[in-house]
Order: C-alpha cells, then structure tokens, then sequence
C-alpha cells in the first residue's frame, strides 16, 4: 500500500516518472531524509512552528517536520498540517506531495494539505488559496478558503537551473521574478536595485532569486534552511546574496560535507545554508557565522530508524544541532550588562564529526563592504589551517596577478576547422611555411612544464597579406588555400539549424579588415589551465608558440620578471592558492579556474624578495622544466619540487620545517576530496541504476493514480 512506502521510495518513483529532462528542466531532485532532517532541526523548533517549503517537490521536507512537530508534542493531526505548507510548480510532485500529507488522517472533514501547484514567484504574502475538501463534492461553496501565514521557518531544497537556460525555457521569465523582488525589497531593503533595477547579476541562478523571495514570507526570528549549489559562495553574484544575509539576517551555519555527495543526479557540489531573520543590527554584528565541513556520512551521524527510533533520532539532532551553535560562546564576555562579542580573526574547531570556522559577522560584512564585491566563503569550509596562517602572516608580502602581469584568453580563430591545420593537411596544400605556427589547442598536449612544438598537432594559419599582396609576392598556394576556404560554408551547431554561410561571412570572423587574418599577438610567458584535475601547473611558453582558447595566458608586465614569476608560479604554495580559489562547484571533481579567480591569486612581492632568493628560486625552477607534470600527490614527493617549494616560502619569510608538510597535507586532502566526491556520485549512481523500480512504479499507477491525475 503506497501510504506505508518510506519517502525515498516514493521520491525513486516520482523520479522514474518524470522524464530525466523535464527534471532537469525544473531543477527537481529528491533529498534524502537524513539531510532534510538535520535542516527541519535547525528550523522546526517548537511544535506550534509554522513551515513553509516554496519548492517542495513530494513533500518530503514537510512529511518530516510533520513528524517532528509531533514528536515535540502535538498530537492533533488537524493542527499538524495546517501548519505545513509546500508551493510546487509542477503538478505530479505536487499531487504526490498531497497524498503523502493526505494519509496521515483520511477520516477528518478537516484534514487537507495546504499544497499549491503554481510558480512560487506568483505568490505573495498573506495571499488567500481555495483549496478542495476531502470528500468529493460539487458544491463551489464547499472550497476551502485559507490565507497564507507568516512563517516560524522556511526549508527546501531550492531547483538547479543554470541562469542561461531560464530564459532560453521561458522568455521575460527573469525580468518578471525581478518585478516580484522588486514588489518584495523595495521598502525594507531598497540597496538591492539602483533606479528600481535588480543588482542581481544576470548570472545568478535561480536559487538566488528563490532566497530574496522566500525570505519575505518570514516572521522576525523565523529561519530558512535551504539545500543549494555551493557556487553563490564564490562566484560574482555571490556579492548581493552575501550582503543580503549579512544586513537582514542572522548566519546561523553554511555546512558542506567532503565525504559524501548528497545527490547523485546533478553535477553539482550542494551546501545547506541556515538563516535566522533578524531585525537588529546590534545583535547580527555580534553574532558568530559558523561554516561547518562535515567528517562523517550523514547516516552515521544520524544513525536512528526514522520509525522504530523516532524520539532518540529528534533528541540526537538537537544535540547535534545545539554543539554547532554554541561553538565559539566563550568569546563572549559581559561588559556593562551586555554580553559583548570579543572574537577576532577566525577560530577553528574540530572534533571526529565536523570542523567549525567561527568568524564574527561583522567582520565579514566589513569585509565584503571593503571589497565591493564577492568574498569568497568557499575557504571557510574546505581550506586548511595553515592557508589562513599563511593568508594573516604574508598580508602585506602578496600580490595579486592582475596587478602583474595582462591576462588574456587563448586565440579565438572563429572557423578552427579553417585556421587549424594538421601536418597533412599543409603537405596536400603545401601551405609556406612562414603562414604556419604552431598552436596548442588542447591541455592534453602539454606534459610538461615547459611547452615544446614538437609536441604538437597542429599549426595555425597566420597570413596578414592581402590576396593582392600574396599574388604580387609569388605566395600562391597561400593564395589557393585562401580561395578555397572562401568557397567553404560553415557548420552550424544546434539542433534546430540547417545550413551554414561562406566562411568569409561567418560572424565570427566577419568584422576583420581580412577574414582570413587572425591579427597580430605576442603570446605570453605563461599558460593558464581552464580546468584542473590532480596535475597543477603553469606551463612557460618559452618556444612562443600560439595558444588556442582552449587556455588563458600571461604577460608578465616588467619583463625582467617573468622568470622569477613563472617559477613562482609552479610552486605548490601557488597551487593551494589555486585550488581554494578555483570553483568547486561542478559536481564532476574538475576545479575551473578562470576569470576573476586568476586575477586574484596572490603571489609574492617581486621588490620584497631578496635578490639571491629570487636566483635561486629561478634556477630550481629550471629543473623542473622538462620533466612530466605528475598528480599533486606524487609531485609533492619529488626532491626538485620541495627544494623550489622551501626557496618559495624563505621569500616569503616563512619556515619550510615548519609549513611545508601542513601545505603538502593540506592541498594533498582537498583534491582527494574534490575528485573522491565525483566518484562516490558516479559509484551510488551506478548501484542505484541495479534497483528494479519498475514494480514499484507500477502499484503506485495501479493503486493512486488509475485514473490518472
């Protein structure tokens, strides 16, 4: 009978169900019920609490606080779910969200579930719904009208959808939820728009704008706990969410684990955000923002049957719960009757179950306010102790790329299949050569750290001439391979396109005075990998050969320091900055690394380095050129890497007896756990796909839902 199958059950069939792309259309995944109930713990605290989740899929979330709430001392079952609402937009999880609620009690006249399926940006505040009775009646005066409450809490699991694909589903889509949180802030919090436009960047994903909205269903001192991507952590559209948090509310706790994936279908890397609404400024300022990294699977640390142990499974959250906000409380000391905040920098703890960084929450609103734009938390959760020993001890010895060197993306040619030419392709058209250099136009080609031609496939067509020009001079197969590409349509990608243009009326290469130059380019001394995985490096373009953009590059701007910076750049110190730097947030295992993230990695003050250091941290560097890149686990092993890691900190006026194993240990642990999660995803993934859910999901068509919905 589907009333006595447990919620993961029924989460497997509305996943079998519903097709994967509409799924991924929505942003719906199920959430399993350890995560969902240490979120209820935190934001379900009294049994009269009112529960809001505003994307509640099968109502997974509210079933829990259901049991809760009960478990806390309400017994009336009437109560009980009048007090648990769930919004949805798409009608199946909705209806599965219904029943689910609905079984509790199918006698009471009473005994309705206050789900709505519409678009949560079309609801408002104290908005009143009609919702069916129980039993069947044709009566429109029978519809049961309920206004929608304030709420003590508000949890979910907000959708996963990419803020490019939400126009490209629904156009004016963003500019509507925009008008709907202008509606929201536009008395309470007017620093969000500038001439009543969002400040949001338009890179934010919808999960971003789900927070401003909920929010405003809130009572003062009412929490949200809110399962999300990692990525407002760190990216740009971070900055207005962080400030957000920071100016309305309390940050009770950002928790991420690094031993488990709480989802198996998204590529993406999840963290649970829990606020408490809060009005005075006073208190927000003096309050402690604990980021939290779990150590252990979340089954271990909730280890209670949900239905045989219900009771001890409640009391041991709330222990749990309670350790992680008290953490830090000796910081505070009475002065004038007033218990005062005295914490400075950032306090770690940690214990077998989970490491808190505590940080005061004026300190990062002051912090953020410097900055003017996203700082990034991402560190807090996952960096080791020594990269903030380092970050304090060096503030004033480090200096950011930008302000160094000019960061560019790789050559754009616009029709590859043109301007890219193998070593066949040149001898059947016997292309001169001096129209012909070599390019790299994959990562894979280079191994080592210093780039050799040798290595790679292709050359790329650098011809400035006019075609008068080449026919003046004699260059005439030049000539001929031009001609011949002008003859040529392009391929159109996409799967609604047919066709293509003439390669000299592609847009990509249609603004050049000559289609077919690709302009004048200095390439760089160094080379920028996009995407890491366990090898880090910066490989040195010594040979000056092209780069595709498939990299970015480097220019180092005073050029009698672009030796000291390359070999720099190849430390492993270097490469902790990176990988706390680097976005986390796909669920793949790679790091991406790009944009904003390489202007900021710090490096050290050429002038503050001592001239004999600075030489031999160039001639360490040079042994390391021609061998292979190996994975960080080994490199770290290897003696010529740890004499120009040692040489590296000596400038910075640190101890290499001291810091050199802590950083190896440090940056060693967060790849094993960026690349370790991928993999446990990929592992549960392909365990799961062995379940026979087809009976399943055929007694739930048979039994719920014979005449369809």
């Amino acid at each position: 009978n589907f009333s006595q199958m447990p919620q993961d059950v029924v989460g497997q069939v509305f996943e079998k169900l519903i097709p994967l792309e509409e799924r991924h259309a929505l942003g719906q995944y199920f959430t399993r019920e350890e995560l969902v109930d240490l979120i209820n713990a935190f934001c379900v605290r009294s049994k009269d609490d009112k529960i809001l989740d505003p994307t509640c899929g099968t109502g997974t979330f509210l079933v829990r606080a259901y049991d809760r709430k009960k478990i806390s001392g309400e017994r009336n079952h009437k109560n009980l779910i009048s007090h648990l609402w769930g919004i949805d937009i798409a009608p199946f999880p909705a209806e599965l969200a219904t029943i689910n609620l609905y079984r509790h009690d199918l006698s009471d006249y009473a005994n309705f579930p206050r789900i709505i399926s519409r678009d949560f940006f079309e609801v408002k505040p104290n908005q009143i719904f009609e919702f069916p009775p129980p039993k069947p009646s044709f009566e429109p005066q029978r519809m049961i009208k309920e206004k929608l409450p304030r709420f003590d809490g508000a949890v979910g699991n907000f959708p996963y959808i990419r803020q490019e694909l939400i126009e490209k589903r629904n156009k004016g889509y963003k500019k509507k939820i925009e008008r709907v949180i202008f509606d929201d802030w536009k008395n309470e919090y007017r620093e969000l728009f500038d001439n009543g436009e969002m400040k949001l960047s338009g890179q934010a994903d919808i999960y971003a704008y789900l927070f401003f909205h909920t929010a405003r269903f809130l009572k003062d001192d009412g929490r949200m706990g809110i399962v999300t991507s990692n990525a407002w952590l760190d990216v740009a559209y971070g900055y207005e969410l962080q400030k957000f948090f920071l100016k309305n509310f309390k940050i009770i706790a950002i928790i991420e684990s690094r031993c488990e994936p709480w989802f198996e279908d998204p590529a993406v890397n999840t963290i649970v955000t829990i606020l408490e609404r809060c009005k005075s400024k006073e208190e927000r300022e003096n309050h402690l923002v604990k980021f939290v990294k779990l150590k252990k699977k979340l089954k271990e640390l909730i280890p209670w049957d949900m239905k045989l142990d219900a009771m001890n499974r409640w009391g041991g959250l709330d222990r749990l719960i309670h350790r992680i906000e008290i953490t830090g409380r000796e910081n505070f000391k009475l002065q004038n009757g007033k218990f005062v905040n005295s914490l400075k920098g950032i306090v770690s703890y940690a214990n077998d179950e989970f490491r808190t960084r505590v940080v005061k929450q004026s300190e990062l609103l002051k912090e953020l306010e410097k900055a003017g734009k996203t700082v990034k938390w991402g560190p807090y959760l996952r960096a080791p102790d020594i990269y903030f020993h380092i970050a304090e001890k060096c503030e004033n010895k480090l200096v950011p790329l930008k302000k160094l060197a000019e960061i560019k993306r790789g050559y754009t040619t616009g029709i590859n299949e043109f301007f890219h030419l193998t070593e066949d392709k040149i001898k059947h058209w016997g292309i001169e050569r001096e129209f012909l250099k070599p390019i790299v136009t994959s990562p894979k080609e280079i191994q080592e750290i210093q780039i050799e031609p040798k290595n790679l496939e292709f050359k790329v067509f650098v011809c400035h001439k006019s075609k008068k020009e080449l026919l003046k001079e004699g260059k005439r197969q030049a000539l001929k391979y031009i001609r011949w590409g002008e003859n040529q349509i392009t391929k159109q990608k996409g799967r609604h396109k047919k066709g293509g243009v003439p390669f000299p009326e592609a847009p990509s290469v249609k603004g050049r005075t000559l289609w077919y130059d690709i302009g004048e380019r200095i390439p760089g001394d160094f080379v920028i990998n996009r995407f890491i995985n366990e090898r880090f490096f910066f490989p040195v373009n010594k040979a000056k050969v092209f780069l595709g953009d498939v990299v970015f590059e480097g220019q180092v701007t005073k050029r009698r320091q672009a030796e000291f910076y390359s070999g720099v750049m190849n430390s492993t110190l270097t490469f902790l900055f990176v990988e706390l730097l680097g976005r986390a947030g796909l669920g793949e295992g790679l790091l991406t690394f790009y944009g904003p993230d390489i202007a900021t990695l710090l490096l050290p003050d050429y002038d503050l380095v001592n001239p004999t250091v600075r030489k031999n941290i160039i001639n360490a560097f040079h042994k390391l050129l021609t061998r292979e890149v190996k994975p960080i686990f080994e490199e770290v092993k290897m003696k010529d890497r740890q004499k120009l890691d040692k040489l590296v900190l000596e400038a910075l006026g640190l101890d290499p007896k001291k810091l050199l194993k802590p950083i190896y240990d440090g940056l060693c642990e967060l790849v094993d756990e960026r690349t370790s999660l991928a993999k446990l995803r990929k592992n549960a993934k392909n365990a799961r796909t062995k379940r026979d859910l087809e009976r399943l999901k055929e007694q739930v068509l048979d039994e719920v839902i014979p005449y369809g919905l």
